[in-house]
């Protein structure tokens, strides 16, 4: 990764899943690979073809955080815009 831009920390979760701290990445090298274990099939995803499908429930909520931010934070809208 080449950029990291910290973006908050999610809580409120079901007692099942920790509180997490979310970072957007807006410019990575490379191809995504999965450890096998926790993460499994590693790939890239545009946010539309995110939307059909079934996501882990603290990836889903960290996406509609983004999305709030992106509403808010002009300086993080910047950063992901210039790698659209």
């Amino acid at each position: 990764m080449k950029e990291l831009i910290p973006l908050g920390y999610l809580t409120g979760m079901p007692k099942k899943y920790i509180d997490s701290y979310l970072y957007l990445c807006t410019d990575y090298e490379g191809v995504p690979k999965a450890d096998g274990e926790e993460l499994q099939n590693a790939q890239f995803f545009s946010m539309d073809e995110l939307r059909k499908k079934k996501l882990f429930l603290p990836f889903l909520r960290s996406l509609e955080y983004l999305k709030t931010v992106l509403s808010q934070d002009k300086h993080v809208r910047k950063m992901v815009g210039k790698h659209e």
